[in-house]
């Protein structure tokens, strides 16, 4: 004879049946907090990877409007087979510039007009939040950024598309400051 589900009995407060019951949920609530957290790091990962990718891939000329010297050096530096230390960080200092052009366009919107505060003000303090925590990492513990000193690595991210899967494949490396 199968076995018939009870309908939700009350279950005393104190009860261990209680007690099971609340541990369960709290251990789902912190899975899915981890879960969670693990799928922020990883997207800010493959951002910054992204970006890197941008600095180091080859574009078409058309698009590009400055000057023919200022071209052909940024072409050669983009055509690099492997990176040195050096070349590392001034990736990363440009790493940090990165949201420049954001900041200009924030603090452009908001001289205009008559507003105490920003209308932008928490993007911001974002901005500024996540800049301070990469520069302070960047000088006391170290950057973890692709390793671009190695060929394979180079080639691997120049030809990565954003795959999720392909992440772990990617070698890291920590760059900390150099005073």
């Amino acid at each position: 004879m199968p076995k018939v589900k009870r309908i939700n009995k009350i279950i005393h407060p104190n009860s261990r049946k209680a007690l099971e019951l609340a541990s369960k949920e709290h251990h789902k609530a912190r899975h899915a907090r981890t879960v969670e957290n693990t799928k922020n790091k990883t997207n800010v990962l493959i951002k910054k990877i992204l970006w890197f990718k941008e600095e180091i891939t080859v574009e078409n000329q058309q698009e590009q409007m400055e000057t023919e010297t200022q071209v052909d050096e940024d072409q050669a530096f983009r055509q690099k087979k492997s990176y040195t230390m050096e070349d590392m960080h001034k990736l990363i200092n440009l790493y940090f510039q990165r949201f420049d052009d954001e900041i200009e366009q924030i603090k452009l919107k908001n001289s205009v007009g008559k507003r105490n505060i920003g209308q932008h003000f928490s993007r911001e303090k974002s901005i500024q939040m996540t800049l301070e925590s990469e520069k302070n990492e960047y000088e006391t513990s170290g950057l973890i950024v692709p390793d671009l000193t190695l060929i394979d690595n180079v080639n691997l991210i120049r030809s990565w598309k954003g795959e999720r899967n392909r992440l772990q494949t990617i070698k890291f490396k920590t760059i900390k400051k150099e005073h």
